[in-house]
């Protein structure tokens, strides 16, 4: 009869795992033969590639400095993988396929490399497609449009984690799956369908002329979107948010700038924008020149301030609403913004907000602790410097407390018109806002609101701070102040505030307990 010490050594045996160990294959081969074994001192990529794919893995491979050239089609990846180079600029990998790198359903990272492929006489080719659920990480990577896009499509909880990236265009369509995006270039994303989840901090989306890709980033999927300490410069496409609802969608600290495209949301999505600048943005299409927002949308626009935009389109040089859209714009300024001469020279109407009204669907503002500065100099033919409506009176709705409106109004002619809840606010130096003088104050001169210039008065973004002088000291309705103004500071709200987006008195956060 067998020991107690012999059946547990048997069971223990047959219970114990089969362990398969990562290997590492060093390629030391730039060109691209015909291929055969990975061989010490004797490795293409391509051998590497499929001796991993042949191993359990997941494995390494090691790319050497210099330029590798593949030239014999595509490298199939279906084994997790881990591909590293020595440098994004010193390891280049040159390819003139239409696909570079097909992953099938496995996990792979790149670091330390650089893709890249002769002048583009058509469409980009792929530098990586990968589908059936695979996955990329890639860190430290410099992806060029001449050496291809990055795709991932098919399967479901694929994932896409870039770090120190410079890539000119990323597309994603699963049917559900998670993208991080940190400390890197985009030239453009596009999330194309199911529910995908975007967290992206500390990126550029950027692809300055003559780049043939339009830059901005393109989102068609249900997720949650949290965009944070983000530039998005010279965008063309800039960032469209279309198809059904989103589950979230945050912009924290944008920086959207020198574009002649704006924030375009069309769905009915709740949508959240926080300490942001849009400033310099153009429109080329008939587009305002930062924010567009329709089709039921409903933008929370907080700490923000718009500087210079011009809009294309007939109403909104800044904002538009259409289409049911509603937009809370809080303790934010608007400053400068203008039509191109052409919308002007047609009679476009409302430089920083705009309205297009709707029996059927009316869209709706509110303002509250909003600073709003026409520009100087407004090109021939621009109506209400300010905020423009169009459409009969019940078409739209408008709420104003406790703003600053440096600049006039223009509603539809001749069925007249006015900013209909409107408290604590003052109009300089008109009264076309139609603002009820028993809560409000009319015609007031600029001289008296001396605001100043638009400048960095603490705070996250830029602002205008009242003199001491300033009519707008203390002249708010009490029962409309908010607890802070743009910059993050509290309002003493038990002595009254300050009109307009900056209270003059406030006391930073970082004081406010007495200690330092």
């Amino acid at each position: 009869m067998p020991s107690l010490r012999t059946v547990l050594i048997a069971g223990f045996v047959l219970l114990a795992p089969s362990f398969a160990f990562a290997a590492t294959y060093v390629v030391t081969r730039t060109d691209d033969p015909a291929p055969g074994a990975c061989a010490v001192g004797d490795c293409s990529l391509r051998e590497a590639v499929l001796a991993a794919n042949a191993a359990a893995g997941p494995d390494t491979i090691q790319l050497p400095a210099g330029a590798l050239t593949i030239t014999i089609g595509e490298i199939v990846v279906d084994q997790d993988l881990v591909i590293d180079g020595a440098g994004i600029g010193t390891t280049i990998v040159h390819h003139a396929l239409p696909t570079l790198l097909h992953v099938e359903g496995a996990a792979l990272a790149l670091s330390n490399l650089a893709i890249d492929g002769p002048p583009l006489a058509d469409d980009p080719p792929q530098a990586i497609l990968a589908e059936a659920g695979a996955s990329l990480v890639l860190n430290a990577v410099r992806v060029p449009v001449e050496g291809g896009g990055v795709t991932i499509q098919g399967g479901s909880g694929p994932t896409l984690d870039m770090r120190a990236c410079d890539v000119d265009y990323a597309i994603v369509s699963s049917t559900d799956g998670t993208i991080d995006v940190a400390d890197s270039r985009l030239g453009l994303l596009v999330l194309n369908q199911g529910e995908i989840d975007l967290h992206m901090q500390r990126t550029l989306i950027d692809a300055p002329a003559p780049s043939i890709v339009p830059a901005g980033i393109a989102i068609m999927t249900t997720g949650d979107v949290l965009v944070e300490d983000t530039e998005v410069a010279h965008a063309r496409q800039g960032i469209l948010v279309q198809g059904l609802p989103l589950s979230s969608l945050v912009f924290r600290r944008l920086h959207y700038h020198d574009g002649s495209a704006p924030l375009q949301v069309i769905t009915p999505t709740a949508f959240t924008i926080e300490d942001s600048e849009f400033d310099d943005n153009t429109a080329i299409a008939d587009f305002p020149g930062a924010i567009f927002a329709g089709n039921g949308a409903q933008a929370n626009v907080f700490g923000t301030t718009f500087a210079r935009n011009a809009g294309n389109g007939d109403t909104g040089g800044a904002v538009h609403l259409e289409s049911g859209a509603h937009a809370l714009i809080v303790n934010s300024t608007f400053s400068a913004n203008t039509f191109t001469s052409a919308a002007a020279g047609a009679g476009a109407r409302g430089a920083a907000i705009g309205l297009l009204g709707s029996s059927s669907n009316p869209p709706q503002l509110t303002l509250n602790h909003v600073t709003i500065v026409a520009p100087t100099f407004a090109p021939v033919g621009m109506e209400g410097s300010a905020i423009g409506v169009r459409g009969a009176p019940a078409n739209s709705a408008t709420i104003v407390f406790n703003s600053i409106l440096r600049g006039s109004c223009r509603f539809e002619s001749p069925l007249g018109g006015s900013l209909g809840n409107a408290h604590g606010n003052i109009e300089a130096p008109g009264h076309g806002c139609g603002l009820d003088d028993a809560t409000n104050i009319e015609d007031a001169s600029i001289a008296s609101l001396a605001l100043g210039a638009l400048d960095d008065h603490g705070g996250p973004t830029p602002t205008y701070q009242p003199a001491a002088n300033s009519i707008a000291i203390g002249a708010a309705i009490a029962n409309f102040c908010l607890p802070s103004d743009q910059r993050g500071y509290l309002r003493p709200l038990a002595d009254g505030c300050d009109v307009g987006a900056v209270e003059v008195d406030a006391i930073d956060r970082i004081f406010a307990d007495g200690f330092q």
